[in-house]
């Protein structure tokens, strides 16, 4: 008699219902600006003159911070974005590879105010950033509607005055 071959590999099982997800989709991981040669000198004007202030007042560290800034914002400014899946079940919210589970979480909100869609998910470590989701094309209703029965929802009618600086100098 032949030997079955009894595979090693585990078998799929369907997911359970707290790990299908109650609401996915797919974003960048920020957005994407057309930056043309006269943004670049526009950046590097601007980074001279800080640094340049600063040496003029003898603030010679902060001379080299703003000469570092400058040649990070520029170097990094071509970087394309990879796109993320986003998924909320009722353990959590994945976010591309990463996993956060409600237990981690202590709030949510949701700015709709075009060009402005965004999901803000707090911690409940004063450490970790916040986690800030582009919302694409999906109903910030249904967004709503899938985190509220875990999560507490704070009331924010406009983002934060750094997100709209970067967006109003295209980083």
């Amino acid at each position: 008699m032949a030997k079955q071959k009894q595979s090693n590999a585990p078998a799929k099982t369907a997911p359970r219902n707290s790990e299908r997800p109650i609401l996915a989709w797919e974003t960048k991981e920020f957005e994407e600006y057309d930056r043309n040669k006269k943004w670049y000198a526009v950046a590097l004007v601007a980074g001279v003159l800080l640094v340049a202030g600063a040496l003029v007042l003898q603030q010679w560290l902060v001379a080299v911070v703003f000469a570092l800034a400058t040649y990070v914002v520029v170097q990094h400014a071509g970087d394309k974005p990879r796109t993320l899946a986003i998924a909320i079940s009722k353990l959590g919210v994945q976010v591309g590879k990463r996993f956060h589970p409600f237990s981690e979480l202590k709030a949510f909100w949701v700015i709709y105010k075009p060009p402005a869609k965004t999901l803000t998910l707090q911690g409940i470590s004063r450490f970790k950033p916040l986690i800030k989701v582009h919302l694409a094309d999906v109903d910030p209703l249904a967004v709503q509607n899938a985190l509220k029965d875990h999560l507490a929802e704070q009331a924010k009618e406009s983002e934060d005055f750094i997100d709209k600086l970067s967006r109003w100098i295209r980083l």
